[in-house]
């Protein structure tokens, strides 16, 4: 997204990852209120191509708590708000266990399969995930849109939204949002509220063990690239 700073006129993109406070950013900057209001993630190449080219910003995460935190929005939020979902307990770590071992498996079946499920993939593609969720997590929700209702850019590398951003960008991390806000304030001139509220899931993923021994190699598995080029 295009941002102007309010302090020298200068124009920057803001790259919209995911799960990595995008809902504070765009608080501060545009200056919604409701917090489910939607958002728009492109890629850095994406918004060149419809801004043309400026100087990037963004902000990543450690990829064990962007995927708790991304799972929790994939199944607690719908796109088409018809699809039919019962809710009778929260996910536990078997579940998601098997899940990884899923979608780790497709990762391996299909060259870029990144690229692939970010472009909504192929018909196979989709199914196959569609199946790993419901067979694992979801069995009595009926989904009408899997491309629209299956929120997967919530738990997408983030290192797809980086494409092509220069050394000259600027990436900030999460666990370290404070320089983020400063850099908000003092060079884009925008007020930053820390206090915004968060997002309340149904599907609460507390019962899961992330320090299980199993999660923790699936998860370096599926999020290779962002684990490399992020070191984390």
């Amino acid at each position: 997204m295009l941002v102007q700073s309010k302090i020298d006129n200068s124009k920057w993109i803001w790259i919209n990852i995911p799960k990595t406070a995008s809902t504070l950013v765009r608080n501060a900057i545009f200056g919604y209120d409701d917090i489910l209001d939607g958002q728009i993630h492109l890629t850095y190449t994406e918004n060149v191509a419809i801004h043309g080219w400026h100087t990037g910003f963004t902000v990543v995460r450690d990829p064990l708590t962007r995927f708790r935190s991304g799972l929790n929005h994939v199944f607690s939020e719908c796109a088409c708000g018809q699809c039919t979902i019962f809710y009778d307990r929260p996910p536990i770590t078997e579940e998601v266990i098997g899940f990884l071992s899923d979608i780790v498996q497709l990762k391996n079946t299909y060259k870029d399969f990144h690229k692939l499920s970010y472009n909504n993939g192929s018909n196979n593609l989709w199914l196959e995930i569609l199946k790993a969720m419901q067979k694992r997590f979801i069995k009595s929700r009926i989904i009408m849109n899997p491309s629209d209702c299956v929120m997967w850019a919530f738990i997408l590398p983030q290192f797809l939204y980086l494409d092509k951003m220069d050394t000259t960008d600027y990436i900030f991390r999460y666990e370290n949002l404070s320089e983020y806000a400063k850099f908000i304030e003092n060079t884009l001139g925008y007020r930053v509220n820390t206090q915004v509220k968060h997002r309340e899931y149904t599907y609460k993923l507390n019962d899961v063990d992330f320090t299980s021994k199993e999660i923790q190699p699936l998860l370096h598995q599926y999020y290779s690239e962002d684990y490399n080029q992020l070191n984390y």
